[in-house]
């Protein structure tokens, strides 16, 4: 044997455990336990104020203007008879044959009232009949023109609690633009002529109550606005809104512009919307209609919305992996790989890594949405306790949670991207017909982030969203 070569042969491993020491060689090799803590109960569903679902109401005014076409005859006459008025000097009465005729009606909102101008012209007989010889004037016969007459109606309009729409008329004084002055030393009778015309304007105010009663019963309309509000409504593939309105009030009835009447329906409401499933369908009828002197235009529908592991490894494959930091070796320690998931409350990032030891090491944080920004981070990061110790016994320092300061930045997540998109799908859904001739306009503007807290198959948090919904009804 030659003893020489013994010396030689044992140098080897002690030169290459030398070189490796200086050199790294991926380290020693790491056995830490996985956590595996069963994921905590996911939070009920985020609890949100009522919704009120405000729709500002635009009602042509031309169902008024049918309705008081209707009530208000174009021509009314008594020529053939004497009509006794209500005033006379007994034994001596006054009498009256006439003949009226409106041009075309006049209307404006002036507040919650419907101001209705009739201009009239007219023509009279008048006598005083009971004494020693009759006296007998005219005004706008024999070829004479017509006098001219202005009556004012004064509607005041509101909601009734079965869906329609009532008005309680009154009119004004009659206006004698041009007075009749056909007896004898130029009397005037136009003021008797009120008094007899009373009576008259007293019916045609109730006419035309009694036919916007008749015309502008919504209910039958509203039916269907309600059950189109409370069916499922798909936003994009898989992503659901049902509204389910559940109380409904009213606001006064006032002028929009030119030809419009304005109010505002309020519907309590508890939005459901939801991903993946269909939320069930409900049929609740048509409530009563309650009366409000001033509804909010505010409503809220809270969304989960889930971001996977997946999505989220592939944000760290890019922001973490690679990251090195110096730990007082010869080689730095470096992050190869990183996965995340989901363990008791916490989401546990597992990152392979290599240096001076090699293997897998757990960091574990509370998954939070910081609001400002919309970014999904874990709060608290930290290595594990079996993590930290085997790091530290590696390294011998603490210089190791340096990898923890620079990780911790590059495992934020930006939801902005998510959000928006979900907001488009919602507005998409809040602007659309719901039936012929009624159309549902949104607006969101409001939005909270609530509740966050890990899943089997990702990060998953409730978006709160607010805003304003309106109806335009289309004639």
């Amino acid at each position: 044997m030659n003893v020489g070569l013994l010396p030689a042969r044992r140098s080897v491993p002690l030169l290459l455990a030398a070189i490796c020491l200086l050199a790294g060689c991926g380290g020693a090799a790491l056995s830490i336990p996985r956590p595996t803590d069963a994921l905590v109960p996911a939070p009920a569903p985020s609890t949100v104020e009522p919704s009120l679902l405000s729709f500002l109401v635009d009602l042509p005014l031309s169902r008024l203007v049918e309705a008081a076409e209707g009530a208000f005859p174009p021509e009314v006459a008594r020529e053939q008879t004497w009509v006794r008025a209500s005033r006379g000097v007994e034994p001596v009465g006054l009498e009256f044959q006439y003949r009226l005729w409106r041009d075309a009606l006049h209307f404006e909102m002036v507040g919650d009232r419907l101001v209705t101008r009739l201009d009239l012209r007219y023509r009279v007989r008048a006598r005083l009949a009971g004494g020693p010889v009759p006296l007998e004037g005219r005004c706008g016969h024999d070829g004479e023109a017509p006098r001219r007459l202005r009556v004012t109606a004064s509607s005041a309009l509101g909601w009734t609690t079965d869906w329609g729409i009532r008005s309680t008329t009154a009119f004004g004084p009659p206006e004698f633009v041009d007075p009749c002055r056909a007896l004898p030393e130029a009397a005037d009778v136009t003021p008797l002529l009120q008094g007899f015309l009373a009576p008259g304007l007293e019916t045609l105010a109730r006419a035309l109550d009694d036919r916007v009663a008749e015309l502008l019963n919504l209910k039958e309309r509203a039916a269907l606005v309600w059950q189109s509000l409370d069916a499922p409504r798909e936003m994009a593939p898989g992503a659901w809104l049902a509204l389910r309105p559940r109380a409904a009030h009213a606001g006064p009835i006032a002028g929009g512009g030119p030809g419009v009447l304005r109010t505002v329906l309020e519907l309590t409401a508890e939005p459901v919307a939801t991903i993946d499933a269909r939320p069930d369908a409900e049929s609740r009828p048509l409530p009563e209609l309650q009366l409000v002197t001033a509804p909010a235009k505010k409503f809220h529908v809270a969304l989960p919305l889930q971001v996977p592991y997946a999505t989220l490894n592939q944000w760290l494959a890019r922001t973490a992996v690679g990251t090195t930091v110096d730990v007082g070796t010869s080689r730095p320690l470096s992050v190869e790989g990183i996965q995340a998931y989901g363990s008791g409350a916490q989401v546990i990032l597992a990152a392979s890594v290599a240096g001076p030891v090699r293997g897998i090491v757990y960091l574990a944080g509370t998954p939070t949405v910081e609001r400002d920004s919309q970014t999904l981070r874990l709060a608290d990061l930290r290595f594990t306790l079996d993590s930290d110790n085997a790091l530290i016994g590696a390294t011998g320092r603490l210089l190791h949670r340096q990898l923890l300061a620079v990780l911790e930045p590059r495992a934020r997540l930006p939801l902005d991207d998510r959000v928006e998109a979900l907001r488009t799908r919602l507005g998409a859904a809040l602007n659309r017909q719901l039936v012929e001739g009624v159309d549902m306009r949104g607006t969101l503007d409001e939005l909270a982030i609530r509740s966050v807290y890990p899943v089997q198959e990702g990060v998953e948090f409730h978006v709160v969203f607010g805003g304003t919904l309106g109806l335009v009804g289309r004639q």
